[in-house]
């Protein structure tokens, strides 16, 4: 991987119903709160973003004090906790929502007035109130809120990930090179949807910048489909996927397929990753290799530059370390890896790596260590099993794929 820890985090979904009474409630309430973003007649403006962790992160203005949100495609539009407290906002509605595990929790929704991005103001944002602790523990960053596909779908949005920019406008945008079209359809709570052919089969897939993988596939695809067959993928097991409502040990796969279509698009050895949810996904791995993509809300578009970058190899130490409220520990271990060899099982307390002492490290001090460990090509592990042994183990970075 590119990064030491081997972590997918990929955020909430969708709203979702199910008795037929329950689902006309839902779609007026949808139509009523989710979709009651106002936006000016015409505009157009361009903000910076940071990526972290593959994720994208930009800056949202309310009442004159700026924050920190996730820009997610595969979202609604959500506030923290202590945000909706500080904006004292009292709720309008409440529906199930569905995180990318396929899990379902009961949230409140509550009304923003009015948010900016850059110099636009955006009013009547419907967003709902989630616990970004989670994911803030894996970013090592600050999580104020989410700007999602309900805000997202009253224009158009050009993704710049080389130049770390967006440009969103009610004209029409376009990449700056050759491109293709690929048309997508909105699932209930307006995040985009395009159709991916692969392995013999084709279903549709989120298009989710709030995932930092490449393409995301269900295990039940993954048997069905002849990629279970090929033997290019590799096994894991662990704590590595994340949702907005944690992160479950589970068995995964991670492999590169030949080729795939998203839309009438062809491109060739992409990474696969078998996930527990029931979802397909297709995050910020897969799209920054064109190095900008546009979503055409206005006409239903995905544009793709012709011309895609060569992905970085996907190189770990065999195991990832994550950190929980009892300290760092193992969080997911690779089938037949060295450190597999040597013992190494999820859960596993990490004692040390490179000899600098994690058994009192606070969470600030884990991000600043592991962005130097991400750098190193050689550590030194030292993890303490549940029996009260310690192990000692030298590992060298190689490539998983």
């Amino acid at each position: 991987m590119k990064k030491l820890l081997l972590i997918i985090i990929i955020f909430c979904s969708a709203l979702h119903a199910q008795a037929p009474e329950a689902a006309t409630d839902d779609i007026k309430n949808r139509d009523k709160f989710l979709y009651a973003v106002k936006a000016p007649k015409t505009f157009e403006e361009s903000i910076d973003i940071q990526i972290v962790n593959g994720e994208i992160l930009v800056p949202v203005t309310i009442k004159g004090k700026t924050y920190q949100f996730l820009f997610d495609t595969g979202a609604t539009c959500a506030l923290s906790p202590k945000l909706k407290e500080e904006l004292h906002l009292t709720a309008l509605t409440s529906s199930h929502l569905t995180d990318s595990a396929g899990d379902q929790s009961f949230q409140y929704f509550y009304m923003i007035k009015s948010l900016s991005l850059g110099g636009i103001t955006f009013k009547q944002v419907c967003a709902a109130s989630i616990d970004f602790k989670n994911l803030e523990n894996m970013l090592c960053t600050s999580l104020d809120g989410v700007i999602g596909a309900n805000l997202m779908r009253t224009c158009n949005w050009r993704i710049d990930y080389e130049n770390k920019k967006i440009q969103f406008s009610t004209n029409k945008l376009i990449p700056k090179t050759d491109y293709t079209t690929t048309d997508f359809t909105e699932n209930f709570s307006g995040s985009p949807l395009v159709t991916i052919t692969t392995g013999g089969y084709y279903f549709e897939t989120i298009a989710d910048t709030g995932n930092n993988g490449n393409l995301d596939i269900s295990e039940a695809m993954y048997f069905k489909s002849r990629m279970s067959e090929s033997g290019h993928f590799k096994k894991s097991i662990g704590k590595g996927f994340y949702s907005f409502m944690g992160n479950k040990e589970h068995i995964a796969y991670d492999g590169i397929q030949d080729s795939l279509y998203i839309g009438t698009t062809l491109v060739f050895k992409q990474h696969v990753r078998v996930s527990p949810s029931p979802m397909f996904m297709l995050g910020n791995d897969f799209f920054s290799q064109f190095g900008e993509i546009v979503f055409n809300w206005e006409n239903k578009q995905l544009y793709l530059p012709v011309n895609t970058k060569p992905g970085e190899p996907e190189v770990i130490f065999g195991f990832t370390p994550i950190i929980t409220e009892g300290g760092v520990e193992v969080g997911v271990v690779y089938e037949d890896s060295e450190a597999q060899k040597m013992g190494f099982e999820v859960g596993d307390k990490i004692l040390s790596i490179n000899r600098a002492d994690l058994t009192n490290v606070s969470k600030l001090q884990w991000c600043k260590l592991r962005e130097i460990f991400k750098k190193e090509k050689n550590i030194e592990v030292t993890i303490l099993k549940p029996d009260g042994i310690k192990k000692t183990a030298q590992l060298a970075k190689y490539n998983l794929l």
